[in-house]
């Protein structure tokens, strides 16, 4: 087993450091910097921490194997708020748009299991939503010592899940939650974003040209499947159940892929006439192609909580039946894919955090673009609370704070200055 020594040293010298740094900011960080870049063993620069947390891999025993959980600090000054970004996957050292727009300090996490924060006995019955909230529910505690002002935890797609079941197992630990572009689904495989992808994204016309996109990759796969085949060679993917079988889950994921990512001019999708080529590029660029490859899918953390209690989707075949080899069933799963053993979806976790945004969801604000599809599984509202909602049109999982107009992100400005005590520079 890890025993992360090295980085108990470094999270023990940041703690006496940043103790510190409450009475003389400057002159003491320089001090604890100087002090932290002597160790061969650590990289430090200015203003900015790799951590290691060591954590319980089960939090309710004593006993329980702990794990190094990554986190990157970036220190503004303690007068200051804090961001904590709960990432939903593997974290990055890099600084979220909401600490640039309230000039705060951040704390990101990484989601245990991904990464570097992944357990040496990689036993899946700790991969909860209850224990990652407790990690970050841990780490509050440690740096709430040092850091006295308002809190705000955020995270995007999956992440803000993570920020949602962080504020609901815990609800005091923050003042406030920005989660972006978050699903919350109600199923295993929750049928609101079928009804999105055939009746409600786009217009008709958007959606008939998708469909018939689609239907092109499925009566040209000869042509196109060689091309998919060099692509997957020089990345390395390999398919457990063969190319030929993912390549029809790749074609019928395109439709969620293309709103996900896509800018919805659907005019621009290759016509009939052209090369297989330009057709496998516009197939690799939805996404879907790693996404089914045994390097996505074996022993992957997301796939596991997906089909145990964060909930996915599926695929309707009807519009393909006659075109279709090996997706056979009204609904096909992507579920056959995963490796792990998986245990029934309890959805008992999801409807909870459902009831209580309705009921006790204060100071939340939500981050959705419109023709995302997992804007159809997005979190309702309570009329009781002052949550606010904020869906930018024509816009895909990629929307942030920043690409909101006018009255819309003065609206967002404002909401994040009465919750937080904050005064956001408009200027920038």
């Amino acid at each position: 087993m890890r025993t992360g020594k090295i980085y108990n040293y470094l999270l023990l010298f940041l703690i006496i450091g940043l103790a510190g740094c409450q009475q003389k900011p400057v002159n003491e960080i320089d001090a604890l910097f100087q002090r932290l870049s002597k160790s061969k063993d650590l990289s430090v620069k200015k203003a900015e921490f790799t951590v290691d947390v060591m954590q319980p891999l089960d939090h309710f025993n004593k006993n329980s194997e702990q794990f190094p959980q990554r986190i990157y600090i970036k220190h503004v000054g303690f007068d200051r708020p804090v961001v904590l970004v709960t990432e939903g996957y593997g974290a990055r050292d890099r600084k979220s748009e909401l600490a640039n727009l309230l000039n705060a300090n951040e704390i990101r996490v990484e989601y245990r299991y991904f990464n570097t924060s992944r357990p040496d006995s990689l036993d899946w019955n700790y991969l909860t939503l209850e224990q990652a909230a407790t990690d970050h529910h841990r780490i509050v505690e440690i740096f709430k010592k040092y850091y006295k002002g308002k809190w705000v935890n955020t995270g995007i797609s999956k992440g803000g899940q993570s920020t949602l079941a962080h504020r609901y197992f815990f609800p005091e630990d923050v003042d406030a939650s920005v989660p972006y572009v978050a699903p919350l689904n109600l199923a295993e495989e929750d049928e609101k974003i079928y009804d999105f992808i055939d009746n409600k994204v786009g217009t008709k016309e958007d959606r008939d040209r998708v469909t018939k996109f689609q239907r092109l990759l499925l009566k040209r796969r000869n042509e196109i499947l060689p091309e998919i085949k060099k692509y997957c060679a020089k990345r390395e993917y390999t398919f457990r159940k063969g190319l030929e079988h993912a390549y029809e889950f790749m074609v019928l994921e395109f439709s969620f892929g293309y709103w996900q990512w896509g800018d919805g001019d659907t005019k621009k999708l290759p016509g009939k006439k052209a090369s297989a080529e330009k057709l496998a590029k516009a197939l690799i660029k939805s996404g879907g192609v790693g996404f089914f490859s045994d390097q996505s899918r074996v022993d992957d953390p997301f796939n596991y909580q997906a089909y145990t209690e964060m909930g996915m989707y599926g695929y309707k075949t009807k519009k393909f039946e006659d075109l279709l080899k090996f997706a056979k069933a009204d609904i096909v799963s992507n579920k056959e894919f995963v490796s792990q053993k998986l245990p029934p979806f309890k959805v008992e976790i999801m409807q909870k955090m459902s009831d209580w945004i309705l009921d006790n969801g204060n100071n939340i604000l939500y981050i959705y673009g419109g023709f995302d599809p997992w804007y159809a599984t997005g979190v309702t509202i309570g009329k009781n609370t002052n949550a606010v909602k904020m869906v930018l049109k024509k816009a895909n999982h990629g929307t942030r704070i920043r690409h909101f107009k006018g009255e819309e992100k003065e609206r967002i400005y404002s909401t994040l200055e009465k919750w937080l005590d904050v005064k956001i520079d408009r200027s920038k």
